[in-house]
């Protein structure tokens, strides 16, 4: 693993740059989107530097798929018609990928914990 590699830094960054959106009164599902991509870049980029299958991120990558296949459908038809019950429904996605975003970092320490030993 190359030592510049950091999944949490890249994600403090990604999240900082778009802080605004997050505060709004109707934030974006192409927030939630990007933000669920930048993920998958992460998990790319750690997959091509690493010789060895990570179990960890296969589940995570699923779980990823799984909720950006959820993100069309009624969160995207109360955002259109700009329903009330939208910022409820993102902040549930939000918190979601907040949850696989702690996986990632999660399963991240666990390796380079692994290796250091």
């Amino acid at each position: 693993m190359v030592n510049n590699f950091n999944p949490q830094i890249e994600i403090k960054q990604f999240l900082l740059s778009r802080k605004n959106e997050v505060i709004s009164k109707r934030p974006s599902i192409h927030y939630l989107e990007a933000y669920a991509d930048k993920l998958l870049d992460i998990i790319n980029r750690w997959k091509a530097q690493s010789n060895e299958t990570i179990l960890p991120l296969t589940l995570i990558v699923r779980q990823i798929s799984i909720f950006k296949s959820d993100l069309t459908g009624e969160l995207e038809h109360d955002y259109e018609k700009e329903n009330k019950r939208y910022r409820q429904k993102w902040l549930t996605q939000k918190e979601k990928i907040d949850s696989i975003k702690r996986k990632l970092i999660t399963a991240y320490e666990n390796r380079t914990n692994e290796m250091l030993q």
